[in-house]
Formats: C-alpha cells, sequence, structure tokens
C-alpha cells in the first residue's frame, strides 16, 4: 500500500473514531442542555400561574379560564400541558383530558417532592397519556408564602426536546462533513509534500539499480524530505566516483598483469627450452656416471615442472584477462558441439589412463548445433575436465548435454573429493583453491575456474556448481542456443 493510501486511511478512521464521538459528547451535551432549559422554562412558568392563581384568588374558583388562557399561548410546538393538583393529589384542572378520570397524583415524584415545598423534576412516562413527559411541578402558597395550598404542574413531551436535539445532531454532522472535505483537501496538499518527493526517490533508486548512474532527484525546500534527497544526489556522485577510480584501479591491474604475463613468457618459454636441452645432453653425456646424473634429472625435473607451472599461470593470466576485457572477441558460429568434444578429448587421454578413470559422453539425439566461440567454449571443458581429473583418485568424469528450443544444458559430473559448502561460493574467484595442499600437488593455478566463469558470461549464459564432500561436485552451464 502506498503511503498517501496510508495516510488516507488513517485520516479516515481516526476522522471516523472522532466523529462518532463528538457527535456522542454533542448529543448528551445538548439534551442536557435542553432539558436544563426546559426545566428552567417550565419551572419559570409554575411560578407565574401560581402567582397568577395567587393574586386572583382562583385556586377555588375561575381556575380554568385562567389556566386554559394560559395554556392557549402556547398552542404551537413544543406544546406545554398544564394541571393543577389539590394538596391531597387529586386532579382538580388538566388542558388535554379529563381532569375527573385521572388517579390521585400524591404518590407521583414529582407531586410528592412539591407537597414538601420543592420543585419536583421527573422524566417518564404518562399514566394518563401513555407517553414520555419531563414534568415539573411546584408548589402553590398562599399569599404569605408560609403553607402549600395546591400543586402547579407543567410538562413537555420527551420527542418535542429530543427533537431539538436531533437538529443539532444534523448540524454537527453536517458541519463535520464540511470539516472531512476541507481535512480531505488539506491532507491531499500535505500528503503530495510528502509522497511526491518520495516516489521520487523510490523511481530514482529503481533506476539506479537497475544500472541508470545519472539519475538525480529535485530537493526543494529545508525538510527531512528534501535533506534526503540531497543525500542521493550526493550518494549517486559519490558513487560514480568511486567506481570511476575503481575501473581506472582495475584498468592498471589488467594492463599490469597483461605486461608482466608478457615479460614473463618469453624467457620462461627460453627457459623451458634450455632445460629440455640439458636434460637431453646430460641423457646423452657418456662421462656423468649413473648416480650423477640420477641426482641432476632430478633436479632438472624439478626445475621443469615449475617452469611449466609458471608458463601455465602466465597463460590462464592472459586468457582471463582476455576474457574479462574483451567481449567483442567472440567468434560466434554454428558449432557441433559433440564433434568439438570428441577432438578435444584425446588430450585427457594419458591422464585419465595414469588414474584409471573413465570418461564418458551422453548427449540427447536431437542435441542441435548452438552458437558459441568454439575456441573460448572448447576452453571451458578443457579447464573443468582437468579439475576433475585433478580432483578424482576413482570412478568416472561424465559430461552430458541436452537441450530446449531457447537454451542448451550441459554438465560435468565426477566422483572426486567434492568442495565444502563454504568454498563453493568463492571457486570462481581469481587465484582461490577450495583445496590448496592438492592445487600445490597438482599444479594448479587457481585461475582455471574464473577463466571458465568469464566465458560462460561472454556467451549470456550461467554456471552454478552442486557438490558433496566425499560424492563428488557437478558443474551445470546454461548456454542461448542462438
Amino acid at each position: 500500500m502506498r503511503i498517501s493510501s496510508k495516510l488516507s486511511l488513517r485520516f479516515v478512521l481516526l476522522f471516523a473514531v472522532f466523529t462518532i464521538i463528538a457527535f456522542f459528547l454533542f448529543s448528551y451535551l445538548v439534551r442536557e442542555k435542553s432539558e436544563y432549559d426546559y426545566i428552567y422554562f417550565l419551572s419559570t412558568l409554575n411560578n407565574t400561574i401560581s402567582s397568577t392563581l395567587v393574586e386572583n384568588d382562583s385556586l377555588k374558583k375561575n381556575y380554568n379560564e385562567i389556566l386554559n388562557k394560559i395554556h392557549s399561548q402556547f398552542s404551537n410546538k413544543p406544546i406545554i400541558r398544564i394541571t393543577l393538583i389539590s394538596c391531597s393529589g387529586k386532579v382538580i384542572f388538566e388542558s388535554d383530558t379529563f381532569a375527573h378520570k385521572m388517579d390521585n397524583h400524591k404518590t407521583r415524584p414529582e407531586i410528592m417532592k412539591a407537597l414538601n415545598g420543592e420543585v419536583g423534576t421527573s422524566i417518564r412516562q404518562s399514566k394518563t397519556l401513555k407517553k414520555d413527559f419531563l414534568f415539573v411541578a411546584s408548589p402553590v402558597k398562599n399569599s404569605d408564602k408560609t403553607q402549600v395550598i395546591g400543586i402547579i404542574r407543567t410538562s413537555v413531551l420527551v420527542k418535542d426536546f429530543d427533537s431539538q436535539t436531533a437538529k443539532f445532531a444534523i448540524t454537527i454532522i453536517f458541519f463535520l462533513v464540511i470539516f472531512l472535505l476541507f481535512g480531505f483537501l488539506i491532507l491531499d496538499r500535505f500528503s503530495k509534500r510528502i509522497t511526491v518527493p518520495i516516489c521520487e526517490i523510490e523511481n530514482a533508486t529503481k533506476e539506479f539499480a537497475s544500472g541508470n548512474l545519472d539519475v538525480t532527484v529535485k530537493a526543494e525546500g529545508k525538510d527531512e524530505i528534501a535533506s534526503l534527497a540531497n543525500n542521493f544526489n550526493i550518494m549517486i556522485d559519490n558513487f560514480k566516483k568511486l567506481l570511476s577510480e575503481l575501473k581506472y584501479l582495475e584498468q592498471v591491474k589488467r594492463d599490469f598483469i597483461v605486461n608482466v604475463s608478457h615479460e614473463l613468457k618469453t624467457p620462461l618459454t627460453a627457459i623451458k627450452g634450455f632445460i629440455e636441452t640439458l636434460e637431453d645432453e646430460l641423457i646423452e653425456d657418456e662421462i656423468i656416471e649413473e648416480k650423477e646424473l640420477k641426482n641432476y634429472l632430478k633436479y632438472i625435473d624439478i626445475t621443469k615442472r615449475h617452469t611449466h607451472r609458471l608458463i601455465s599461470i602466465v597463460q590462464d593470466l592472459l586468457m582471463l584477462s582476455e576474457t574479462e576485457t574483451v567481449s567483442s572477441s567472440l567468434m560466434k558460429s554454428k558449432t557441433d558441439v559433440k564433434m568439438l568434444l570428441e577432438k578435444m578429448l584425446p588430450i585427457f587421454s594419458q591422464k585419465l589412463e595414469e588414474k584409471q578413470l573413465k570418461l564418458i559422453t551422453e548427449f540427447t539425439p536431437d542435441f542441435p548445433e548452438i552458437s558459441v566461440d568454439a575456441f573460448k567454449f572448447e576452453q571451458i571443458f578443457v579447464n573443468l575436465i582437468d579439475n576433475a581429473i585433478k580432483y578424482s583418485d576413482k570412478g568416472e568424469i561424465k559430461i552430458a548435454a541436452k537441450a530446449d528450443n531457447e537454451y542448451a544444458y550441459f554438465t560435468v559430473t565426477d566422483s572426486g573429493i567434492g568442495i565444502k559448502p563454504e568454498d563453493q561460493t568463492r571457486i570462481f574467484e581469481r587465484f582461490y583453491t577450495a583445496n590448496k595442499s592438492r592445487s600445490r600437488q597438482t599444479g594448479g593455478t587457481g585461475l582455471g575456474l574464473s577463466i571458465v566463469k568469464h566465458i560462460v558470461l561472454l556467451h549470456k549464459g550461467e554456471i552454478t556448481v552442486e557438490s558433496k564432500l566425499g560424492t563428488g561436485t557437478v558443474f551445470l552451464i546454461k548456454l542461448p542456443i542462438v
């Protein structure tokens, strides 16, 4: 979910909670205020009616005329109900029904309080009209205020002042909706100030991850997001500088390796030639005793092996340098891989025979010709088979191949000592050897698998390894057919 959506959702949830709380709180407060106002109004009206009745001495006569006149003044909603009750609880006058049909009211809670000289209030259902009323009862006292001579009670339907509460609630909802709309406008403007720069940074990081190093982000303002954008731009600049330095150092290293390799190649070749000549002359020399000859040949053999190893290192360095730097040097052509390998495999016959290993090839019958650089492709299998022979003491080495419509799949499987899991991620690094003692014994340079990987990458392929200690190793190669 995007940040803007999260902000909007949280705003809506927060506003919904606030609206619900505000609605119930204001509704409660308005109802309480409305109830208080009606009680005050009815209490004041009671006092007015009481004073009028006492002044006109109408409690015993003419009260109907006076009370009906007062009641007529409240014909509009909310309708006021007026009741006159004697101290015995008998209803003397009732504005909304027949007084003689009404029960004795002495036990009504508001009446009981009024009989004690206080203002009594009650919200309950009228037993006569079967409706909820707010009742306010006040004592009617004689002219000198010393004795309660009757009770005047006014009331109003609860639904009348509840309707006012409802109207106010609707007003609250209306203003809350207006507030919500304004809130959304403010939130939209605010969220864009946050999300638009963040989206720009997100897109820039995607571009950067895909290899575009020329990407930048606009930094506006002085807030944290602008600081983030500035830091991103600085990071890109620093990375480009670092990358440029690394490329320069890598080129210097390559040039050094190539130059040193070329400088070593000629004298090493000369040394090898002189060693072989010296060996031939010593063998033909009849003056040297046999014991001395064996010692001399032993030393020459050691020198020859180490010279051969140095020459192999130089050749591998030159090959690696070429595969790392010159991708355009691939000379691709449609190649019959099976025939290519059959011509190449005899060079391992002596080594296989010495270690009593079998070399098996297994190609599917419909294996197609594929587009590869034949020389470099051959080098892949030369290095892999050479490695398999070095690290296998028994069993067999198997080369298998199959293909689908897009890719060719090759596996080189041996029954050797295997590779430790922690070494499997590093065996394609230059000069890395998983078994150093074995590598020294067999004359390994630590460059063979690195060369293999780079040749596979030049062909836009993939190479992986699966191995188990004591069981063997499988190298898997995937190459596009075209």
